[in-house]
C-alpha cells in the first residue's frame, strides 16, 4: 500500500484540499465526491444528523460503512433516514432557483465548481434548514409514489418539475399574506411547517394541487400541456432536461395551470388549511 502523508501549516486548510483533488485527478473520482472537502458541509452534515436525525452522505460509501459499524456493534445511531448532499442540492436548485431541467439532465453544475453549486454556496442564508427542506420536497415525492398510478407514463420523469410546482403552489398560498413569497428563507420555513409532519391535512392538499398541475401539463388533450409550449420539440426528455424549463417566459403554460389550480384551490377550503401550516 502506498501512502502519502501531507504536512500542512495551521491555515493550511486550502492547500490540504488543493492537494487531496489534484491527486485524485487521474483516479475514478468525480467532481462531486469533493463535497466531502467542503467545510460547510462538513458542519451541515453534524447538523443535520443532530437537529433532523437524517444523515447527510457527503462521501461516498460513507451510509453503506455507517451501516456496517451498526450491524457489527449492534449499536443505533439516532438516524430515521439517509441522502446525499449532491440529491439535496438537485432539489434545492429546481425548486427554489427554477432550474429543474439541470437538475434532471445535469451532475457537473451541482458539484464544487459547477454554476449551480457556487451560486447556492453564496447565498447568504442557505444553510441546514434549507437542506431539510429540500429533503422533505424529495422524501414526500417518494412517501405519495409520485406517479405510479399514473395513466401518463412519462409524468415520472417530471420529479423535478414536481418539485418546481410544489413551491410554486406555496407561492400562491402566500399571496395576500404578511409573508414574501420571493424570499427564500420564507419558502423554506414553510416546506418544513407544512411537510414535517405536524400537519398531514396540509401536505395532502398541497400534494394533491400540485400532482393536479403536473397531470394537466402532462395531458395532450389540454390546451395549456407542455406540448403546446413553444419549446417542446416532440421529446418529452429532452423538454425536461432544458435548460430553460420551469422558467416562467419560457413555459408560459405551466404557470397558466398553476393559476388555474390555484384559483380552483381558493375556492374551496384547501388553500387556507395549507396557509394555517405556516401562518
Amino acid at each position: 500500500m502506498v501512502t502519502k502523508i501531507v504536512r500542512i501549516g495551521e491555515f493550511g486548510e486550502q492547500l490540504l484540499n488543493d492537494t487531496t483533488k489534484y491527486t485524485n485527478s487521474q483516479n475514478a473520482v468525480s467532481a462531486k465526491d469533493f463535497i466531502a472537502l467542503e467545510s460547510n458541509f462538513q458542519n451541515w452534515s453534524s447538523e443535520m444528523q443532530d437537529k433532523y436525525h437524517i444523515f447527510l452522505e457527503i462521501q461516498r460509501g460513507a451510509w453503506d460503512s455507517i451501516k456496517s459499524q451498526m450491524q457489527k456493534t449492534l449499536k443505533h445511531v439516532d438516524i430515521v433516514d439517509h441522502v446525499t448532499a449532491l440529491d439535496l442540492l438537485k432539489v434545492y436548485a429546481a425548486a427554489w432557483m427554477n432550474e429543474p431541467g439541470k437538475a434532471f439532465g445535469k451532475t457537473p453544475p451541482f458539484a464544487p465548481g459547477g454554476s449551480v453549486f457556487k451560486e447556492i454556496m453564496q447565498k447568504e442564508n442557505f444553510g441546514v434548514d434549507d437542506l431539510y427542506a429540500a429533503y422533505l420536497l424529495r422524501k414526500t415525492s417518494f412517501d405519495f409514489e409520485y406517479a405510479k398510478h399514473s395513466s401518463t407514463p412519462s409524468l415520472g420523469k417530471g420529479r423535478y418539475l414536481l418539485y418546481l410546482v410544489i413551491v410554486e403552489m406555496i407561492k400562491e398560498c402566500i399571496n395576500g399574506t404578511y409573508l414574501n413569497p420571493e424570499d427564500d428563507s420564507v419558502i423554506t420555513r414553510c416546506v418544513i411547517d407544512i411537510f414535517d409532519g405536524n400537519h398531514p391535512e396540509a401536505t395532502k392538499k398541497l400534494y394533491k394541487a400540485a400532482t393536479n398541475v403536473m397531470e394537466r401539463y402532462f395531458s395532450s388533450t389540454n390546451d395549456n400541456s407542455l406540448y403546446r409550449e413553444t419549446m417542446f420539440n416532440g421529446d418529452i426528455n429532452a423538454f425536461l432536461k432544458n435548460d430553460k424549463i420551469g422558467k416562467r417566459n419560457e413555459t408560459p403554460k405551466l404557470y397558466t395551470i398553476i393559476a388555474i389550480v390555484s384559483y380552483i384551490i381558493g375556492d374551496t377550503q384547501d388553500k387556507e388549511i395549507i396557509r394555517d401550516a405556516f401562518l
